[in-house]
């Protein structure tokens, strides 16, 4: 089976990543287990800074962070309590290596929304045009 390419910062064609922080070429994923019942998050802020190396996440399926995450494009939405799932779901992006480089295109492309560039264009229209 092939291996899952390096992950160090594969989006925005940056190749700092793995100098300044070796850690991030080493994941395969970035997974949250918060329990919805005692902790909401209002934005997953991990999850994006995840995204922004192109690893795909696995989130619950309510607060923020399940809102930057779309089944099947970026990661998965698996509730917390569902734990032979949540393997299961690990399981096969570990050894499917096109399911992994789907979802990392993903992931790229969603913390693109979340750019600099992104934010200072949308800034400047809502400026222009007040």
């Amino acid at each position: 089976m092939d291996t899952i390419p390096d992950s160090s910062s594969k989006c925005f064609g940056f190749t700092h990543a793995k100098a300044s922080n070796p850690l991030v070429s080493k994941l395969l994923l970035i997974v949250n287990l918060s329990h919805k019942d005692k902790v909401l998050e209002t934005f997953g802020m991990t999850i994006l800074e995840g995204m922004y190396f192109g690893l795909p996440a696995i989130v619950p399926t309510q607060g923020g962070v399940e809102e930057l995450v779309e089944n099947g494009v970026n990661g998965y939405k698996i509730d917390y309590t569902e734990l032979e799932k949540i393997a299961e779901v690990i399981g096969e992006i570990s050894s499917n290596v096109e399911l992994w480089e789907k979802l990392s295109q993903g992931a790229c492309q969603k913390a693109n929304d979340f750019s600099r560039d992104r934010f200072n264009k949308r800034l400047e229209e809502v400026l222009v045009s007040a």
